[in-house]
């Protein structure tokens, strides 16, 4: 297996998000990746769920599906590391 990365522009903040995903190839990854967008919404954007603001939530999942579209890297097989931001 392989872990691979995205820059997401959907968990931006203060600097570019992050999306990591295992596969043993890129087209397997991206399937994991969008397999977890439903978890990512909940956790990360749980006010808009509380709120009812369904054309807001609608939009963050399009834009997570987008950052699976773009380029990726490939991190490999082993450990990576993720500088923190404010």
């Amino acid at each position: 297996m392989n872990l691979y990365h995205w820059y997401s522009e959907a968990l931006r903040q203060h600097s570019c998000g992050d999306i990591l995903a295992i596969g043993r190839a890129v087209e397997e990854a991206r399937q994991s990746a969008r397999a977890g967008i439903e978890g990512a919404i909940a956790h990360n954007w749980e006010h808009l769920i509380d709120a009812g603001e369904e054309d807001e939530i609608a939009d963050k999942r399009r834009r997570l599906e987008e950052d699976i579209a773009r380029e990726l890297t490939l991190v490999g097989g082993g450990a990576a590391f993720i500088r923190g931001g404010e």
